[in-house]
């Protein structure tokens, strides 16, 4: 018998609490937050699967870091709501993070006293392992240089945060210089993705001649 919508619930409930009891903040029944110095805030995310066999249900948490200010002008500039909640775009399945360095999922069943079991294990994964990935990454400089560095963060990721990251650091012509290679790369393209960096390109660019 697979795991049910009900015990799903009921192990993010227990997780999000624990997580509460360590100093995290709920954001939605798979989300908690960690607020951090400098306008950062830490990620813990729920990341959910459930196994074709047997119907397990598995979580391998996302530990992720953003900074608000940075959040909050790439949904301006680019026309989209601000999500208190995501996106994170900085982030590491929790597994990448402990001794192994290999992705990894902890197990949960119908069987409810072993879940109570295995959700304090993952928590005590979470504090040991994720909090320090929060706190060396959750600043304005050290997200900066992450987006900086090849391989790291996606395409779309790194094109809207880079630019401004420089801007809030007061580096200006390196933000000009960022915005030049991303128009250069994006070309003649009228995706969506585009658009709504053309839009960004612009508002910026009015703050940096300011």
């Amino acid at each position: 018998m697979g795991v049910g919508r009900e015990t799903i619930k009921e192990v993010e409930r227990l997780t999000i609490q624990a997580l509460v009891q360590n100093g995290m903040q709920r954001c939605s029944p798979g989300i908690a937050l960690r607020r951090l110095p400098g306008g950062c805030t830490g990620f813990v995310g729920l990341n959910k699967a459930t196994r074709k066999t047997g119907g397990a249900l598995e979580i391998g948490p996302v530990i992720g870091v953003r900074h608000e200010e940075m959040e909050r002008m790439v949904a301006q500039f680019s026309g989209i709501e601000f999500h208190e909640c995501s996106p994170f775009p900085i982030a590491e399945s929790i597994g990448y993070l402990m001794p192994k360095r290999a992705y990894f999922a902890w197990t949960f069943s119908t069987d409810a006293a072993q879940n109570h079991d295995t959700v304090a294990m993952m928590v005590e994964a979470i504090v040991r392992y994720g909090f320090p990935y929060m706190d060396t990454y959750g600043s304005l400089r050290a997200i900066v240089d992450v987006l900086q560095s090849p391989h790291k963060v996606n395409s779309p990721v790194k094109t809207t945060r880079l630019p401004i990251g420089l801007y809030l650091l007061g580096e200006k012509d390196a933000a000009d210089s960022a915005l030049d290679l991303e128009v250069t790369k994006i070309g003649a393209r009228t995706d969506e993705e585009a658009v709504r960096f053309r839009r960004l390109n612009g508002e910026l660019r009015t703050l940096l001649k300011s």
